[in-house]
């Protein structure tokens, strides 16, 4: 998340430099970023490390966990597609309006709250099932 809102700083000045055409391709590079890191909370967060690329085993004691709602779906969802339609080469093209800098800080702020938000339902469900046993 640091990472990100650092390269969102960046993006803002250069934003206010007025260099369009470099703005857009950092704004791409960003959002490609962003997607990334939704990718991993996918893995991580919502599905709780239970099957991590690259790792050889599946770890079912993590299951405790993790819960996936129509909501986490949906969510998850809505937030890749919007990262993949200023990713890709429309963004740079001009055939998609970018976002200024304080909606890409919006943007990697939603990832943030939905992260914690997921860590906290997860922990609660946890010890919920662990009672329960």
């Amino acid at each position: 998340m640091g990472y990100l809102r650092d390269k969102q700083a960046q993006l803002k000045k250069v934003y206010q430099s007025g260099d369009e055409l470099g703005y857009r391709k950092l704004t791409a590079e960003a959002y490609r970023e962003l997607r990334f890191a939704w990718e991993r909370a996918v893995e991580e967060v919502l599905l709780g490390s239970v099957v991590l690329r690259f790792r050889k085993g599946i770890e079912t004691k993590r299951l405790a966990g993790v819960v996936v709602e129509d909501s986490d779906y949906a969510t998850v969802n809505h937030w890749m597609s919007r990262c993949s339609n200023f990713a890709h080469d429309q963004a740079l093209l001009g055939g998609t309006e970018v976002p200024d800098p304080d909606e890409l800080l919006a943007d990697i702020d939603a990832l943030e709250k939905w992260r914690v938000e997921t860590l906290e339902h997860a922990e609660k469900t946890k010890q919920h099932r662990k009672k329960a046993t």
